[in-house]
């Protein structure tokens, strides 16, 4: 990043391709369709490698929502921010992992472990897909916070073959 600003939040989450998409998940059997519509029933985990800003240093964090659309429920781990302040002018090395056989998370920072939880891990996640989405984000708003710059060297990502 560009600076140790309190308003930036820079956004490095792993979210799934779609919620679910399958219909032993909806308690009623309906199909997710247009708002006003009788909707599906949605669960999925989103892993945040860091949400910046939020503490003084790393935050992780792994959200089990589940609902329907558009009023989704949400609980998060409660052990995600690294109280040692990060210089977020300088490169780091951020990761996250998800052990679908143990349901737990965890954070790296420069190859240090900082964070391991398996609170509110949904057993969802073993049967997602997920992408990336690095973003600047504000947490004053698009249109009220201050420009930055977000820097990115590399993206990773490692599946284990089954066993």
């Amino acid at each position: 990043l560009t600076s140790n600003d309190h308003d930036h939040w820079p956004a490095v989450w792993l979210m799934p391709i779609e919620h679910n998409g399958r219909q032993e998940d909806s308690p009623a059997g309906g199909q997710r369709g247009e708002p006003g519509d009788s909707m599906k029933f949605e669960r999925w985990m989103e892993l945040d490698v860091d949400e910046g800003g939020f503490g003084p240093g790393l935050t992780g964090t792994v959200h089990n929502w589940t609902g329907v659309y558009p009023k989704y429920h949400n609980t998060q781990n409660g052990n995600n921010v690294v109280n040692a302040t990060l210089d977020r002018t300088v490169y780091h090395t951020y990761g996250a992992s998800y052990d679908p056989k143990t349901q737990t998370v965890a954070w790296w920072l420069d190859g240090v472990k900082l964070i391991e939880t398996a609170e509110d891990v949904p057993t969802i996640a073993a049967h997602q897909n997920f992408y990336l989405i690095v973003s600047c984000q504000s947490h004053l708003g698009v249109d009220k916070g201050d420009n930055y710059l977000m820097f990115v060297r590399r993206v990773r990502a490692f599946v284990p073959p089954e066993q």
